[in-house]
């Protein structure tokens, strides 16, 4: 058996508040895979030397949080198709000659987790309202698209919703706030991808009236882990999903490709997660 030391990462700053070595570490020991997944705070102008010499340190790979997801973006050698839709890089694979392979998670780790709780919802011809566009945002409709659904784009400045509209395209439309209850009216999945309703932050008002008896919400953010949107939903007997799934199937993948072991999300690793 090799001796080897396995390590691993997420490059932020600040970097303190992060999940994700839970999340790995749990995995890691769980799984008997030797190393350590490890917190780096790096400063912007030494960002790039950093993340191109981790190779010589033995790393297997890195997650990449804020600030950084676009410039990693800018950097890697190879990017990924959903890195490309997103223009942005979460998750980097470094290979053995230091050259960097680019990824981006956040839409695998969306669609996994609504399916985790509804294992036969169907995505195709469906048409969804994602609320927010941000970055999340951009990740969360291209894996819509990519699963066969129409998307409309809600946000208060109609221009940054326009913009994903134009990038990914697809018969994608972008809608102003003030016109979020025309939107409504034609979804079957409502997604809020920004941070109204977290905790210290304001509140999101919404009437669901407008939205179909059948229709499936779903809330990117998981501190409160039920939100007052999904309280709502639920009140109307909607189908809901919370947001601490997508959290954790979205690091799936890079610890897939760092170790060669494909993982499972537990009910003990949530907990773990919530504390």
């Amino acid at each position: 058996m090799s001796n080897k030391i396995n390590l691993a990462g997420v490059i932020g700053n600040p970097i303190s508040h992060t999940k994700s070595p839970i999340m790995h570490n749990y995995w890691l020991n769980k799984y008997g895979v030797k190393g350590f997944y490890i917190p780096i705070e790096v400063k912007e102008n030494d960002f790039k030397d950093v993340l191109k010499n981790l190779y010589k340190m033995g790393f297997k790979g890195v997650n990449i949080t804020i600030p950084y997801k676009v410039k990693a973006f800018e950097i890697v050698d190879k990017l990924s198709q959903s890195a490309i839709n997103c223009g942005a890089v979460n998750a980097v694979t470094i290979n053995e000659d230091g050259s960097l392979f680019g990824d981006n998670t956040d839409g695998y780790g969306f669609i996994e987790n609504i399916k985790e709780k509804y294992k036969d919802f169907n995505f195709k011809g469906k048409r969804a309202c994602v609320l927010g566009a941000g970055g999340a945002s951009m990740a969360v409709v291209a894996s819509l698209i990519d699963n066969g659904c129409k998307v409309d784009i809600v946000n208060r400045t109609v221009e940054k919703a326009k913009a994903i509209a134009d990038h990914l395209k697809n018969d994608t439309e972008a809608y102003s706030w003030d016109n979020i209850n025309e939107a409504l009216l034609n979804a079957d999945i409502l997604v809020n991808c920004t941070s109204l309703g977290m905790v210290n932050k304001d509140p999101l008002i919404i009437d669901l009236s407008y939205i179909k008896h059948d229709a499936l919400v779903t809330d990117i953010v998981y501190n409160p882990l039920e939100t007052e949107l999904l309280k709502q939903a639920k009140a109307k007997g909607l189908k809901t999903v919370d947001g601490i799934g997508m959290l954790i199937h979205q690091a799936r993948p890079a610890f897939k490709s760092w170790f060669n072991v494909d993982v499972e999300v537990t009910n003990e690793l949530k907990e773990m997660m919530l504390k």
